[in-house]
């Protein structure tokens, strides 16, 4: 069964959700790039068993990865989801992303409630992702010659990912 995840910005947004209001949860996690609410919502529609790996490293690959990621599964909401290729080189994350799309402000703070409520019920599912596997994941699609990765590597300007054989 496939489940809707959500990449985490700032892990610590998710560790401290409980003690958060909704105002800093969304100001901290759902904002766009000019700081206003972010009513269309990037997630992943993916297998909660054997995907997860492989969606948040080809997420991250852009970027320097934390040395712990997190992908959680934010449920059913109440709003459109809409199938939304992804931007990155790799087919299966273009073709699992999806968006949340929120009709306002309010509706989007009605999810992170629901959010923060299945936080503190310890509800929540979420997936840690250590940045060592992020590394022996590339690693083992570079060897394997995957082309996506191995595109992605000649492409890169990150050292973490050049540097891998």
């Amino acid at each position: 069964m496939n489940v809707l995840v959500r990449v985490a910005k700032r892990l610590t947004n998710w560790v401290d959700l409980p003690k958060l209001t909704i105002d800093e949860f969304r100001q901290n996690e759902f904002h766009t790039r000019d700081g206003k609410p972010d009513l269309r919502v990037s997630v992943y529609e993916i297998a909660w068993t054997g995907d997860c790996l492989q969606t948040y490293s080809e997420h991250v690959y852009p970027i320097d990865p934390t040395p712990k990621g997190q992908l959680t599964d934010v449920g059913s909401p109440a709003c459109n989801v809409v199938v939304v290729a992804g931007s990155g080189p790799f087919s299966f994350t273009q073709g699992a992303h999806r968006e949340l799309v929120f009709a306002d402000v309010t509706s989007l703070d009605a999810f992170l409630t629901n959010l923060q409520a299945a936080s503190i019920d310890n509800a929540l599912a979420a997936h840690a992702i250590p940045k060592k596997d992020v590394f022996a994941y590339a690693q083992g699609r570079l060897s394997a010659g995957d082309a996506e990765w191995v595109a992605a590597k000649a492409a890169s300007a990150k050292r973490w990912l050049r540097e891998l054989k």
